[in-house]
């Protein structure tokens, strides 16, 4: 279902998008992370972030474009931007470090995992070890 939010205030789109996440888990301040709607997500690695002038900036960590994430919500890119956005300048860092680091989490808790098997000599399975390499893809997109 679309839902068309062109008409509401940007803390009515911030709720519409909410409200179509699952694992929703306020971090800070009109500050939340969630599982991203556009790929099989089973640890949060969607950030959505208000700011002051009424934006809504949202970070998928695994690599899903705002398009991918918003149309997976059923919202459009124009939802996440006030009715009567002005054209400001890009916020140089949208996300505090803490968001991006609670987003890392649960990569680096399956990357531990798989170090501590492999050391006690257990063999990975290929689901494992394609798990591996996509927790390793995730931390090295948090540097973008």
């Amino acid at each position: 279902m679309r839902v068309n939010a062109n008409h509401t205030s940007s803390g009515e789109n911030l709720a519409l998008l909410l409200n179509q996440l699952q694992k929703v888990k306020q971090t800070g301040h009109d500050q939340y992370i969630a599982l991203c709607p556009s790929h099989n997500d089973k640890n949060p690695s969607l950030a959505i972030r208000q700011t002051n002038d009424g934006r809504i900036l949202i970070k998928c960590f695994a690599g899903c474009s705002s398009y991918e994430v918003v149309s997976a919500a059923g919202l459009s890119l124009t939802d996440l931007f006030p009715k009567e956005s002005s054209h400001s300048k890009p916020i140089r860092n949208p996300f505090p470090a803490t968001a991006v680091l609670r987003c890392i989490q649960a990569e680096a808790l399956i990357v531990a995992t798989a170090a501590l098997n492999i050391a006690k000599g257990i063999s990975l399975t290929q689901k494992d070890l394609d798990r591996l390499v996509l927790a390793a893809s995730r931390i090295g997109a948090y540097y973008d």
